[in-house]
């Protein structure tokens, strides 16, 4: 009988320890202020699941991945947007027969299948006058839950124009009334032109760069002008900016003087 009261007692007093320490919990937590909640941002530039914060997932729901492209006036052409550049809207991207379109901050969220993509820029939304200074179609490998930011930088082409004239007078300038001479070949860099009927010959869509332009005088020389020989180098350097037409990159040849032998 003893020893069933003690169990009582003991158990009563399990209770009442209980009963204290769950008021004594309720009273901590109403002194403790709520924290709002906040949420990591990801950083333009990160790549990889790394990156993605678990509000990010909860948008994009688990097992989605996706490629953050912007497409962009590269005006430094540094292939970074920096802040006062701005993206190009309305350029439509293609992941096999899927296409978005870029917002009025270049900016387009793709969501695609896990493993390796291929995403192109439809060349034929982007505005005339820019030329893209990376491949149209970039290849990558995505993994569960990833984004991949992909920039595609643009820049404003550049032309360069000039002609390949008979230089009669010999003073290295296409003078009024010389003719052209068509069919030379020009190289600018890796790059060829060929005179049109007239001497003329464009390079367009380059790019910013330093050029080395360049007259192949032996098939001239060697076909309909024998007896001619160059009145200007054969070789000019030249530098060219955004955008810019540089013209007047012009070479000449003359009939070869012949020389007076004195008896």
């Amino acid at each position: 009988m003893f020893n069933q009261i003690t169990q009582y007692v003991f158990l009563i007093a399990i209770i009442f320890s209980l009963s204290l320490a769950c008021n004594t919990r309720a009273d901590i937590m109403e002194d403790i202020e709520p924290q709002p909640m906040t949420f990591t941002t990801v950083r333009q530039g990160q790549v990889g699941s790394t990156s993605v914060t678990p509000f990010l997932r909860s948008i994009f729901h688990t097992g989605s991945q996706h490629i953050d492209a912007t497409v962009f006036h590269d005006k430094n052409g540094n292939g970074i947007m920096d802040l006062d550049e701005n993206g190009m809207e309305a350029v439509v991207l293609r992941i096999k027969d899927e296409t978005a379109t870029t917002t009025v901050t270049g900016q387009v969220m793709l969501s695609i299948p896990t493993g390796t993509q291929t995403i192109s820029l439809d060349i034929s939304t982007i505005p005339i006058e820019y030329i893209c200074t990376i491949p149209l179609e970039q290849t990558v490998f995505i993994s569960e839950d990833e984004i991949i930011p992909l920039k595609f930088p643009l820049q404003l082409s550049c032309k360069i124009e000039g002609m390949i004239f008979i230089d009669e007078d010999r003073n290295g300038l296409p003078d009024t009334g010389e003719r052209g001479v068509d069919g030379a070949i020009i190289y600018a860099n890796n790059d060829i032109a060929v005179t049109f009927y007239n001497g003329r010959y464009r390079f367009s869509n380059m790019l910013a760069d330093k050029y080395t332009v360049k007259l192949k005088k032996e098939p001239i020389i060697n076909a309909s002008y024998q007896d001619y020989e160059l009145t200007t180098p054969d070789v000019l350097d030249i530098k060219l900016q955004q955008g810019q037409r540089f013209t007047g990159v012009n070479f000449g040849i003359a009939k070869r003087e012949k020389e007076i032998e004195f008896e």
